[in-house]
């Protein structure tokens, strides 16, 4: 059995991928990884061995799927609101997202530009994802796929997981999904707790709805004119009149940057990448520490249970002297 698992950049994806692919979880199912991340705007459909987890895959319409999937593979697919993609993908893009030749060629524009701007600009490059999200958001299921939301997984916390473990067949318990959630949350990748952001961070908010903050009315009007239908077809608004109701403007939303400059944007954002860093192998150490813990607890276990074995031999031997009472 392969597993794919298609989203969209910024709906968990690596938060999602980390989990699923936690050596607890995949061990015991004999699966292994085949790649991290595969972009289908960019590469070929990916050629993925027998018994193995891939993805995230992005760029994936189902059309795609059912072309290249053989009997018996497993689709995992992860949506979230395009609104939230759209202003995550923006600020990433802007500050956080890791170095890469397109990231270079357009982040010192973004990084010169007000808040808007930034998400006009989000708003097009989503659009070529259009049909791909469009597809699996109205898409009715098949038995080999499971389709979640970003705001599922992180308002259910491990629950949502055991349902994705449960459907791909894995023979784990509850308790080991829960610890590998536990393992792989926001807290544990970034050391503040969901909501506490930080624009430089590449887990910067770790909750959804932050659109909200982004989107006046104007834009949401762009929004809906630029990707029609696209936010009631995921089931994120009764109406595709949902852009009348925010407000009329929105402070700061158009300022001009100010200091710091894009060298210090830069910085702050190595920054952050470095305390990332540092709170993984902090969570890392821990994790190590508790075992080494419960291991020595485990050995003088052993060695009470030795010590009383070798009592009651020398109280049954011959000659012995009499136990104490």
């Amino acid at each position: 059995m392969r597993v794919s698992f298609f989203t969209f950049h910024k709906s968990g994806s690596q938060w999602v991928r980390d989990v699923l692919t936690d050596g607890e979880l995949m061990g015991p199912a004999g699966c292994n990884r085949a790649f991290t991340g595969w972009n289908l705007f960019f590469q070929p459909w990916p050629n993925q061995p027998d018994n193995t987890f891939g993805g995230p895959i992005y760029g994936c319409a189902p059309e795609q799927w059912e072309t290249h999937s053989a009997a018996g593979d497993k689709a995992l697919i992860v949506l979230r609101d395009p609104r939230d993609i759209v202003v995550s993908w923006a600020d990433s893009l802007t500050f956080s997202h890791v170095d890469a030749t397109a990231v270079d060629l357009l982040r010192g524009g973004l990084t010169n530009v007000g808040r808007r701007n930034r998400i006009l600009f989000g708003i097009n490059q989503f659009r070529f994802s259009t049909s791909g999200y469009l597809g699996w958001a109205t898409r009715a299921l098949l038995e080999n796929e499971f389709r979640t939301t970003y705001e599922t997984l992180v308002g259910c916390g491990a629950a949502e997981f055991i349902r994705i473990v449960r459907f791909l067949g894995w023979p784990v318990s509850d308790e080991q999904i829960g610890k590998a959630v536990e393992r792989h949350s926001f807290l544990a990748r970034s050391g503040r707790q969901p909501g506490q952001a930080d624009t430089h961070s590449h887990y910067r908010r770790g909750v959804h709805g932050d659109w909200k903050n982004g989107f006046d009315r104007t834009l949401g009007a762009l929004f809906e004119r630029a990707i029609p239908g696209l936010v009631v077809a995921g089931g994120y608004e009764a109406s595709n009149e949902w852009h009348r109701d925010l407000p009329e403007n929105i402070a700061g939303l158009d300022d001009a940057p100010s200091a710091p400059g894009m060298t210090e944007h830069r910085l702050l954002a190595e920054l952050a990448r470095a305390r990332e860093e540092a709170q993984l192998y902090k969570h890392v150490c821990e994790e190590r520490l508790r075992l080494i813990e419960h291991l020595a607890e485990l050995g003088r276990r052993h060695i009470e249970i030795i010590e009383r074995q070798k009592a009651r031999i020398t109280d049954t031997q011959p000659g012995s002297p009499p136990a104490a009472p």
